[in-house]
């Protein structure tokens, strides 16, 4: 027999494959971020051999299969999705109904002072230590004089002013610290240039690049183009006429590195296509 126990064991296989899991997410994600939806399509499938159910990892396979261009298998992580958490709802809610109701206590268990309602901690006390108001009349046995009730009523005031106070200056340093705010934004927001919206797309065939100028809204506003592969300028110029297109011999078996740059009458630059393929 074994000394090791089965709930240890148990708790060490869930801990190695959250383990896995975040690293594969991951993976898949760098992937994502470089471009490579295929591999980190891949990086997901394995997560999800793990755990079918984690939202995270079918959240990003979508996107992955939508960058892939297979939107059906995307609306399946997406229904897949709605359908774990309706299951989890409908859990949540079942527990909720099987709970016993709460058992009442007794107002007689307790002591709540009729003017503010907060639990007196002491039940025999004179004056609530939370609003300062008398509870009730003094013991004229123990106290011939008597105790005056106007000091007490004083204190009440006097902390509602304060409270008063201390909101409108809270308020006070909102609406400042938003006007600030509001400011550094809106100036930010005049020096945006506009982002041109130009369609570049490039494919490899065997080792050999094809960059497409497939045109857009901006077009008409573009001067040049300029073109990298792998790092290095190219020398061949890419029209700025829509289906103009120039091919370049890359490297068979590895991904090329390619990025388009345009060049606009405003005399601005954006980068348009960055990609690996």
């Amino acid at each position: 027999m074994a000394d090791e126990d089965l709930g240890d064991a148990l708790n060490n296989l869930d801990s190695i494959n959250s383990a896995k899991i975040i690293s594969l997410k991951n993976d898949g994600n760098t992937y994502y971020k470089q471009g490579f939806f295929k591999e980190a399509l891949d990086c997901y499938n394995q997560a999800l051999q793990i755990d079918s159910n984690n939202l995270d990892v079918l959240n990003n396979k979508g996107l992955a299969l939508v960058k892939l261009d297979r939107i059906d298998e995307a609306k399946k992580c997406h229904e897949t999705i709605k359908e774990i958490k309706n299951n989890h709802q409908t859990h949540f809610e079942t527990i909720a109904e099987a709970q016993p109701p709460p058992i009442s206590t007794p107002k007689s268990a307790s002591k709540f002072c009729y003017h503010c309602g907060s639990e007196l901690k002491f039940k025999e006390a004179e004056i609530c230590p939370n609003c300062g108001m008398r509870l009730k009349e003094p013991n004229k046995t123990n106290s011939p004089e008597g105790k005056n009730p106007e000091p007490a009523k004083i204190h009440s005031l006097v902390n509602i002013v304060l409270y008063i106070i201390a909101g409108l200056f809270l308020i006070g340093i909102i609406l400042f610290v938003g006007a600030i705010v509001a400011a550094f934004i809106f100036g930010m927001a005049g020096n945006v240039s506009k982002t041109e919206s130009v369609a570049v797309t490039a494919s490899n065939n065997n080792g050999l690049i094809t960059i497409t100028n497939n045109g857009g809204p901006d077009i008409g506003d573009v001067s040049s183009f300029s073109v990298s592969v792998d790092g290095a300028p190219i020398t061949k110029q890419l029209g700025v006429q829509v289906g103009s297109m120039i091919t370049i011999q890359g490297k068979s078996g590895t991904k090329t590195h390619v990025i388009v740059t345009g060049t606009f009458k405003t005399g601005t630059q954006q980068v348009l296509l960055d990609t690996n393929v």
